[in-house]
């Protein structure tokens, strides 16, 4: 039939994206603390492909997102020891005595870790960034809240002007 067009065919090998394998194994990897690029690597894919399953997968998306979140709540909860201090059980062995009478004691101590103030800081500044941003943002502005007015000068207006400023500052009148 000459009016009849043909569909066009799909060209390139099918994705290799298996949904009852690859949302399991990088929620998996994600939740322990891998990054995109490290799930892409060990599902053995590029990061740009793992990018495009993402968009097109929604349980994929979904299950990366899943194992994401207690990494992170770990990591969030141990910068927050840090910011705090803390302290920790240790046991260590101990020598009593001297000579043939020696003996090894086991002790159990409690020693404390300081409070970090580069944690304390980077806490602060995620948690409260309007009262602890590290870049402050100063706005300039001319006459009366206007826009700064830039004057062109010549070099001889410039020199002149100059000369006008240090004779103020010097008491001279020249």
């Amino acid at each position: 039939m000459p009016g009849k067009k043909k569909k066009p065919v799909k060209q390139g090998r099918p994705s290799p994206y298996d949904p009852n394998l690859h949302p399991a194994y990088a929620k998996a990897l994600a939740i322990r603390g891998l990054t995109n690029e490290e799930i892409a690597a060990k599902i053995g894919i590029a990061k740009g492909t793992l990018q495009e399953w993402i968009k097109k997968y929604p349980d994929l998306r979904d299950s990366i997102k899943e194992g994401k979140g207690p990494a992170d709540a770990r990591v969030e909860m141990a910068l927050y020891k840090r910011a705090l201090g803390y302290e920790v059980e240790e046991t260590r062995a101990l020598v009593v005595g001297n000579g043939e009478s020696a003996h090894v004691r086991m002790v159990d101590e409690t020693r404390h870790i300081p409070a970090d103030p580069r944690s304390c800081i980077h806490w602060l500044n995620n948690r409260a960034p309007d009262r602890w941003r590290e870049k402050q943002e100063i706005e300039h502005t001319g006459k009366d809240g206007g826009p700064i007015e830039i004057m062109r000068m010549s070099d001889n207006e410039l020199e002149h002007r100059a000369k006008q400023i240090l004779s103020r500052r010097t008491g001279n009148t020249d």
